[in-house]
């Protein structure tokens, strides 16, 4: 089974991610609030946290999932 851990958005591009509770999304448009809502560039970016793990094993540095 799969699952989703946690949530971030961000409302413009170089602004921290922050993490939510929950999103609303629209069909072709992305996450409602989100720096690329409504843009033709990444609707939702999904990320394992197996990826994160590696990242971390491999840059020496947390990768924070949450």
């Amino acid at each position: 089974m799969t699952s989703v851990l946690c949530l971030h958005i961000a409302k413009a591009t170089r602004l921290p991610m922050r993490a939510v509770d929950h999103i609303e999304v629209e069909a072709g448009k992305g996450i409602v609030g989100d720096r690329y809502h409504g843009t033709k560039h990444r609707h939702v970016t999904v990320q394992s946290a197996a990826a994160l793990a590696e990242a971390t094993a491999l840059y020496g540095a947390e990768v924070p999932a949450h």
